[in-house]
């Protein structure tokens, strides 16, 4: 027998091992071509305002695919290596070469890469038309795109998945090399002890996730970058150490308790569990922080998809916006934006004026936490903005917002970060300076509204009364014009823009310019955050299977035993389910509150909620891990029933 037929015989024997594995490398294949034949598709890049943010994601969602896919395959390999050391060693006894050896087992790696990618790419082929119309939906390209096979794509994927494979195989097959005969036969007999627990580390690592949790919702300050770093060393640290400490002390207490440990299959369960959780605490705590950063992801990419267009707006509340400080230039450039929104076939819908005073603000005082003084937002001293109670009311009205009355002496801000929680204008007080003379500023009420774009300073309202008694020399004006269906108005950009260019100093803002520079990568980050995550949750799945399905042929001859002394199936089945609802629920958990937490830290930056992006992402999760579950309760009783 040829050692080529040799190896096709060896991965029909084990296939039900390897469908899984070919399975989920196969869908990363899958959708790694996908990300290719998009990227190199003409059409889209053509059609796309910003071609290059869109090769820029499609580009680290190919890294990150690939880099991922590596850990995968690597792990897979050495797994099914594991799994073969007895053959090999036997193999090795009777006299075969090892160099001999290394060839089947890297051939045998061959053909399981040539299978995979054959599968991966014909796939790929097949569907990618459809998915190239998927992305152009959510970006809202109208653009049609006909079949197509790049060659680009087939070579990048091909290159990078056989390099992937080699790279594993030669890994898998120096394991030989590596070890004398005596070591492959004994390589999955090991003496298990009973796990030893540490209550200071247990502490330690609910600490670390207890402390991480909380600097998690208290990042707003000039401090974001340094605590998001000590969020993430926390987490991480505390993650491992609740499955290599914490869950051991919790299981092992559970022994005491003889009532609950002597009850049916419970004794079973509970000391598989304590003998096996520190050995998977690793792969358990790599899964619970994948599962978390994918989670997390996806949530934040839904997010900017469906609130993107509510979210422009609130950032730029205006269709256009220009400011100038010559009255006569507003009265010459007015009539020709009138007239250039006539012609443009997009309704104005309103249009006024807003006077802004410039007027000396200094903080002279904070409280203890000095968090307005601290944060990005408000400077010590400064000339801030104030305008009228009649202006503020213009804006509300044609916002559709109830007007506001400002009582004398009193101030009503308007500041989205203030709105937000970022930091509270109740723990400092300001002065103003009017006709030189310093006031208090009573900020007694905060708007979370921008007047004119994300790019002002916080605005103070007065009475109109107060207002005309400020006599500030310095101010600055801006006119307001907003149309309809302003997300479409390309021709209208052009021809304000030229209008503008003929008077210096005047600034124009407009949200078609903003809304279009990211607008159609929306659709495109939302596609990447889905299908990557899909990739993510399945790849981490069935590192999770193969560890238990090697669980539970090590586990045979102790389930056997276990039969003669007059255990029952249903049993040991009940124990089985236990025991694996254990090993799959406690990633999920930990991953899911870790990712509700990172949420709730973002939903903090953004205007809009994340609740549905949250629960359409746990859902996912849930699911796909709940077939891995059913998956391997299945296969491990079988094996752990039969040993076949």
């Amino acid at each position: 027998m040829t050692f080529s037929s040799l190896a096709l015989k060896n991965i029909h024997r084990n296939f039900k091992n390897y469908l899984l594995y070919i399975f989920s490398v196969t869908i990363a294949i899958t959708f790694y071509y996908i990300f290719c034949s998009i990227k190199y598709n003409s059409k889209i890049m053509f059609a796309s305002d910003t071609s290059l943010k869109f090769l820029v994601i499609m580009n680290m969602s190919s890294v990150v695919l690939v880099l991922f896919s590596a850990v995968f395959i690597w792990y897979c390999n050495a797994f099914f290596t594991k799994k073969r050391k007895k053959e090999v060693a036997l193999y090795t006894l009777l006299g075969v070469p090892k160099k001999r050896v290394a060839r089947m087992l890297f051939f045998e790696n061959m053909l399981v890469m040539v299978l995979s990618l054959t599968l991966g790419i014909l796939i790929g082929i097949l569907f990618s038309k459809f998915f190239m119309m998927l992305v152009l939906k959510l970006m809202e390209i109208p653009v049609e795109v006909g079949f197509s096979v790049p060659f680009q794509a087939v070579l990048d994927t091909g290159i990078i998945f056989v390099i992937l494979f080699v790279i594993a195989s030669f890994h898998s097959a120096s394991l030989i090399y590596r070890f004398q005969i005596i070591e492959l036969f004994s390589a999955s007999k090991k003496v298990e002890q009973e796990p030893k627990t540490s209550f200071i580390l247990s502490i330690a690592s609910i600490l670390c996730l207890g402390v991480g949790y909380y600097l998690s919702q208290h990042m707003l300050n000039q401090h974001l970058a340094l605590i998001a770093l000590a969020v993430l060393i926390l987490v991480i640290l505390g993650t491992f150490g609740l499955f290599s400490s914490v869950v051991v002390t919790f299981t092992k207490t559970l022994k005491r308790f003889e009532g609950f440990y002597y009850k049916g299959d419970h004794l079973i369960a509970v000391s598989n569990i304590v003998y096996r959780i520190k050995t998977h605490a690793r792969t358990l705590a790599l899964i619970a922080i994948l599962s978390a950063t994918t989670l997390t992801a996806f949530g934040v990419c839904y997010s900017f998809f469906f609130n993107y267009d509510q979210s422009t707006h609130e950032r730029y509340p205006h269709s256009y916006i220009y400011q100038y400080d010559d009255l006569s230039q507003d009265n010459e450039i007015a009539p020709a934006f009138i007239n250039a929104i006539e012609n443009s076939g997009h309704p104005l819908v309103y249009d006024y004026q807003i006077e802004v005073s410039y007027v000396p603000v200094e903080i002279v005082s904070a409280g203890s936490k000095s968090d307005a003084v601290d944060n990005f937002a408000l400077d010590a001293q400064r000339d801030a903005w104030f305008i009228s109670e009649s202006t503020a009311n213009l804006y509300l009205k044609s916002h559709h917002l109830n007007e506001i009355s400002v009582p004398q002496g009193e101030f009503i801000a308007m500041d989205p970060y203030a709105a937000r929680g970022w930091y509270s204008y109740s723990s400092i007080k300001q002065i103003y300076t009017s006709n030189q003379t310093t006031h208090d500023l009573k900020i007694t009420d905060v708007l979370p509204y921008y007047l004119t774009s994300q790019m002002e300073p916080p605005i103070y309202i007065m009475n109109d009364e107060s207002y005309n008694h400020l006599n500030s020399p310095l101010k600055t004006y801006f006119h307001a014009y907003t149309v309809q269906n302003d997300k479409s108005v390309k021709q209208l950009e052009a021809d304000l823009g030229t209008i503008i260019n003929k008077y210096d100093g005047v600034k124009l803002h407009s949200f078609y310019r903003t809304y279009i520079s990211l607008g159609d990568m929306k659709g495109l980050m939302l596609f990447a955050g889905i299908f990557m995550g899909i990739v993510f949750l399945i790849l981490t799945g069935s590192i999770l299977y193969f560890k238990m399905i090697n669980e539970a042929e090590e586990d045979q001859p102790k389930y056997t035993i276990m039969r003669k002394i007059g255990y029952s199936h249903p049993m040991i089945k009940q124990a089985i389910y236990k025991q694996m609802a254990a090993m799959f629920t406690l990633p999920i958990i930990l991953g899911i509150l870790h990712s509700l937490f990172a949420l709730r830290a973002f939903e903090s930056l953004m205007t809009s909620s994340l609740i549905t992006p949250i629960l359409i992402s746990v859902g996912m999760y849930i699911f796909i891990y709940l077939c891995f579950y059913l998956l391997t309760v299945q296969y491990y009783y079988r094996t752990a029933i039969s040993g076949k």
